[in-house]
């Protein structure tokens, strides 16, 4: 009926008496088994493991034994970002925490999102990023879930 694209409304289904039990997945897709996270109250998502990596969605093809991990971390906890820069310039944060020199770290949040932005000095240019950050725009936004390295490069 309707090609499997729906699922109809349990007053619909049309179960067999004798069945020992009904076994009903709301998360399974056509393109495989859909998870979802939601942290408690305190807690902060922070990524996947084993068969699905990073923060976006996961959405896993189970064709054997297949494991996935979802990591929380408390809200509390902070990570430290570590920024260091070669050349001619400095480096600056939003929120503020990061205006250094050469080298320079401060602790946020877990799941804070940090902006550094690259200042070169008079008659210098900033070359790029290199760590957690990359390319050569002035900016580089990034979310702390975990203790973080970030360069910054200029002439």
């Amino acid at each position: 009926d309707r090609n499997f694209s729906y699922a109809p409304m349990q007053d619909q289904w049309k179960l067999d008496p004798n069945a020992a039990y009904v076994h009903y997945t709301p998360n399974e897709t056509i393109g495989g088994v859909e998870i979802f996270w939601t942290p408690a109250a305190g807690s902060v998502f922070t990524g996947w493991g084993g068969a699905c990596a990073g923060t976006g969605d996961c959405v896993v093809t189970v064709a054997a034994d297949t494991n996935v991990t979802a990591t929380f971390v408390p809200a509390t906890l902070e990570y430290m970002l570590t920024v260091t820069h070669v050349g001619s310039g400095k480096v600056t944060s939003s929120p503020k925490g990061i205006n250094c020199g050469k080298q320079c770290s401060r602790a946020y949040t877990v799941g804070s999102s940090v902006t550094l932005t690259a200042i070169p000095a008079k008659k210098h240019q900033f070359l790029g990023w290199s760590g957690a950050c990359s390319g050569t725009a002035l900016t580089c936004t990034l979310p702390l879930l975990n203790n973080t390295d970030v360069a910054a490069t200029f002439n």
